[in-house]
């Protein structure tokens, strides 16, 4: 028997994590119905997400980045400490450069965008089980953009993104103080070094900043 009937016989397992119930339903029939993959289960937010890949222990997880409740960064982070190897690959619509930062920060396998076709997907994910990696040319892109000195994790802390990020859709400090954990005071501060740092003079200069990184609104 040929390596490649191996193959056939032991088709991948794969979990899925996507909250797009009719997505996740069109991925499920049609990955089943190929001889090399084998849909173990399916979630629609991140613990649920965690739990299937905990109990099930796929060797590879579809993974969408924004979820309830917790992102597809965070479900990432996690999964990689609890199950060492398995192999991420990023499905989405968005490839701002605070989602490719991330994906790059981790070092996750791969992602592809929702607008590829599903012929697309499945070489991607034969790459990823043969070894390789899978980005694209759009990805490479926001890479690129990310190199610049103006980049949003080269001049702001992780703090100060995360209260951009609220300020950027409405929250006040109180609202951001009581997200974060942090006094309204300390909020205040981080305002005004984000301005400065941003050499912006209102939120409309924030909010032209965040649109441009993709970091608005972000978990």
């Amino acid at each position: 028997m040929s390596d490649h009937d191996n193959e056939t016989i032991h088709p991948v397992r794969v979990a899925i994590i996507e909250d797009d119930a009719l997505l996740s339903s069109l991925l499920t029939t049609w990955l089943n119905a190929k001889p090399n993959w084998t849909v173990v289960g399916s979630a629609i937010s991140g613990d649920e997400g965690i739990a299937l890949c905990e109990r099930e222990k796929p060797a590879m997880v579809l993974l969408d980045l924004e979820l309830p409740g917790i992102n597809g960064i965070v479900i990432a982070e996690q999964l990689m400490e609890r199950l060492p190897g398995i192999k991420i690959l990023v499905i989405t619509c968005h490839a701002d450069p605070y989602w490719i930062h991330q994906i790059t920060r981790l070092g996750l396998h791969g992602y592809v965008n929702k607008t590829n076709s599903l012929e697309s997907l499945d070489k991607a994910m034969l790459h990823i089980v043969a070894g390789g990696t899978v980005y694209g040319e759009e990805f490479s892109q926001a890479v690129r953009r990310l190199a610049s000195p103006d980049a949003f994790h080269k001049i702001l802390t992780p703090k100060e993104l995360a209260v951009l990020a609220k300020v950027t859709i409405g929250w006040t400090d109180q609202q951001i103080a009581e997200e974060l954990e942090i006094s309204h005071h300390t909020v205040a501060t981080h305002r005004r070094n984000i301005r400065v740092k941003l050499d912006a003079h209102g939120d409309r200069d924030l909010i032209r900043y965040a649109e441009e990184w993709g970091l608005r609104g972000i978990q």
